[in-house]
């Protein structure tokens, strides 16, 4: 057990199994008919298992566009609800998504191609008749949205996942894995856990472990600390802040603003910043600009929670944030809420700038700095962290920890979901700490005027 179960505000209304989430579906809105849903599929592995999401380049804009998302966010809310959150500091790394994993279900995913929204379940529950009901009752939303909703079994079943997922929490699989940096999540598109890491060795020695289980990629994790760059009072997300340098790269940005449990404004930002001497009220500047000053009233643990709370008499702090180069340069914050799987979102650190088209790939994975460069995480990984990547493109770098994970609404308004707090060396995977467990731990709420 961790030492923070309070990760998401969202709470359970039922837990059960397949048949629960037909309810849950139904309830929802979600499901209108079953008339398109073909039979269940076999849980053979000599099949392919996988959900994929290859398509068309418009295909690949549909998955994007409102109506998918929707979907998308009403079925994970659902499941949710039926298996509880997928949500919550567990010191085993998996988060909440352990208990989902013994109920059976891996997550969810979207068929690009199909364009549907597909439930990945246990493939050991795909021939029982709960399972079977379960999918003929999930139907589709055609009648509405024109979105299917699927259930396939998958490459795995739970058992060997939730074995997998040990392993990866436990570093002892070679003896450079308490000394690497790696991250890792489970992605319901192949059942397989995509683990990003440096050293060959423990490459080597975890695909040899862990087998068709585990993709392995040969790239290191690393925390992303590092106008914007001038940011006078009211101040904005995204933001260069630093305690005094005046090297953008060796600086971070500034998350989102927020409203303290007494009633004051300050920001968020990612602690690790300012570790292994954290010192409350250091004075933090933005170019020439005082910006605030490290708010010692409520800490969270690090590195359990890798964030923390800014602010400053004097100080006003608004609900903008930076979302330059281009369009607009400037959004307003009018709501939040944690990010669901396959939900498409944009970040903004005060170097690279707002990048969107950015998936969620998991929104309860691990980051796990190195040892030995980032010695003040002592060797531990912060867990149930929110992981997205846009394949081949970067979306950030050093510099930009702490900025605002956020999805655009409407022409000029933004919905805050989490921070960043690092990536991997390419920049186009990133790890971000979720609002839910920033509201919670730091006791704020989002400021949304």
């Amino acid at each position: 057990m961790s030492s923070n179960t309070r990760g998401v505000r969202i709470r359970s209304l039922r837990r059960g199994g397949p048949v629960a989430l037909v309810l849950a579906l139904a309830l929802s809105g979600t499901v209108q008919s079953a008339a398109a849903v073909a039979a269940p599929e076999p849980a053979s592995r000599d099949a392919d298992c996988t959900a994929g999401r290859v398509g068309s380049a418009a295909d690949e804009a549909w998955v994007a566009g409102a109506e998918a998302q929707r979907v998308l966010r009403d079925v994970n809310t659902s499941l949710e609800r039926v298996f509880g959150p997928a949500s919550g500091k567990f010191a085993d790394g998996g988060g909440k998504q352990g208990d989902w994993l013994a109920r059976g279900v891996i997550g969810t995913t979207v068929d690009v191609a199909a364009r549907s929204v597909v439930v990945v379940v246990d493939p050991a529950s795909a021939g029982t008749s709960s399972l079977t009901s379960a999918r003929a009752a999930a139907g589709s939303a055609r009648a509405v949205t024109g979105v299917r909703v699927a259930m396939r079994p998958a490459c795995f079943s739970a058992a060997e996942l939730l074995e997998a997922r040990r392993v990866l929490a436990g570093r002892q699989w070679h003896p450079a894995a308490r000394t690497s940096a790696y991250g890792y999540y489970l992605d319901p598109t192949d059942s397989r856990f995509h683990v990003s890491i440096g050293h060959p060795g423990a490459a080597a020695a975890l695909q040899q472990r862990l087998g068709d289980r585990v993709t392995v990629e040969r790239d290191t994790p690393t925390l992303f600390q590092g106008s914007r760059g001038n940011d006078a009072s009211p101040h904005f997300g995204g933001a260069f802040i630093t305690p005094g340098f005046t090297d953008r790269k060796a600086g971070c940005s500034s998350g989102f603003s927020v409203v303290f449990g007494d009633g004051r404004r300050g920001a968020v930002t990612a602690r690790h910043c300012y570790e292994p001497n954290f010192q409350p009220n250091l004075k933090l500047l933005s170019g020439v600009e005082d910006f605030g000053q490290l708010d010692g009233s409520r800490v969270a643990p690090f590195p359990t929670f890798d964030m923390a709370r800014v602010t400053q008499a004097g100080q006003t702090y608004t609900n903008k944030i930076y979302t330059d180069p281009c369009c607009p340069t400037q959004r307003t914050v009018t709501s939040g809420s944690n990010p669901f799987q396959g939900q498409v979102l944009c970040v903004s650190g005060q170097l690279t700038g707002a990048r969107c088209s950015i998936t969620v790939t998991n929104p309860s994975g691990s980051f796990c700095p190195d040892p030995i460069l980032v010695p003040e995480f002592g060797g531990q990984c912060v867990n149930d962290v929110m992981v997205a990547s846009r394949p081949g493109i970067r979306v950030a770098q050093r510099g930009d920890s702490g900025g605002p994970i956020y999805s655009p609404s409407g022409t000029a308004n933004a919905a805050i979901h989490g921070i960043l707090i690092g990536g991997t060396s390419a920049g186009d995977t990133i790890f971000a700490e979720k609002l839910s467990n920033i509201e919670t731990a730091l006791d704020v709420d989002v400021a949304v005027s």
